[in-house]
């Protein structure tokens, strides 16, 4: 079975992003690695783990409008003002590969034990996906996300996995569940902020909770989140959380169940035929001896009848 990447996880210290081995600095926050390697202890719960950062194009001016948080109403362009929805059905393809990111990526280097995780990978989606997959976390950060359909908003996401860190003092956070919010919390300078969760989150294919800056529960105002206008030109990094296996790993396994099931089926199958041609053999091989035997003593007999005749004439 293949092994999660939180098992043993070395990420960026400045920005939390996955950090592949031989890698330099890190093409996220362009941080060095020399002093900037830090391993993430897996957590203790089933939370994982997608930073995500990217925008999305104006439909009447063409201006790159920046996604830094998740939400399902309008965002208003920054340079014509328009509003622009960005709804479910965009968020959807999003959010979906940003689990399986998280999930499936950033694994050790991949061994004979691999070979079966990643050929069900390739049937249930594409060589060009499995490829990608395969490279996060070996050999490169992150997931390009785009999409190019002139019907729909056109959208560039990088979806990386790794694990939020305190960014002055360089060390992963400590992300609980408190009192319906998520807490976390350094341990060195013990700054403590609370996110909050998502309603209906497993409607949103398991999304659990956000933390980023306009994800904040002491955010006392309502106006003062970034709905309508939105307040930055540019993309800030921010993080899904997921809880649970992915629906594709719960797929993934399902098929090597079934596969593992069908080749112990085919297994017994196979034996039972050759423990039916073993006994057949053995049946055979028996009635053959009892048939030499039996014409052994014919023989014998015979013999002795002959002779016996023989002897009486002489």
């Amino acid at each position: 079975m293949l092994h999660a990447m939180k098992d043993k996880m070395e990420i960026c210290g400045a920005c939390g992003t996955v950090a592949p081995p031989g890698k330099y600095q890190c093409a996220q926050c362009h941080t060095p690695f020399e002093f900037n390697r830090i391993v993430a202890q897996p957590p203790a719960d089933e939370l994982i783990y997608a930073r995500v950062c990217g925008s999305f194009k104006c439909r009447i001016c063409g201006r790159d409008i920046a996604l830094s948080y998740f939400s399902l109403e309008g965002f208003q362009c920054p340079e014509c003002n328009s509003v622009e929805r960005f709804d479910w059905t965009l968020w959807e393809d999003i959010v979906k590969h940003a689990h399986n990111v998280a999930d499936i990526c950033g694994f050790d280097q991949p061994d004979a034990a691999d070979h079966a995780f990643w050929q069900v990978f390739r049937d249930l989606e594409s060589d060009d996906l499995t490829r990608r997959f395969r490279a996060i976390g070996r050999n490169i950060e992150s997931l390009v996300l785009t999409n190019t359909n002139p019907h729909l908003a056109q959208y560039n996401m990088e979806i990386s996995p790794g694990r939020p860190v305190c960014v002055p003092c360089r060390l992963p956070l400590n992300i609980e569940v408190v009192d319906g919010v998520v807490v976390t919390s350094c341990m060195q300078c013990g700054v403590i902020r609370k996110y909050e969760l998502i309603s209906g989150f497993r409607e949103y294919q398991f999304l659990f909770a956000c933390v980023g800056q306009w994800h904040r529960a002491e955010i006392p105002d309502e106006d003062s989140r970034p709905t309508l206008p939105y307040p930055e030109d540019a993309p800030t990094p921010w993080w899904m959380i997921f809880q649970g296996t992915s629906p594709l790993r719960q797929r993934i396994e399902l098929q090597l169940r079934r596969r593992s099931e069908e080749t112990l089926r085919s297994m017994q199958k196979s034996e039972q035929r050759h423990n039916r041609a073993l006994a057949r053999h053995r049946r055979l091989k028996s009635k053959a001896k009892k048939r030499a035997l039996a014409i052994l003593l014919a023989i014998g007999i015979s013999t002795v009848v002959v002779t016996g005749v023989v002897l009486h004439f002489i």
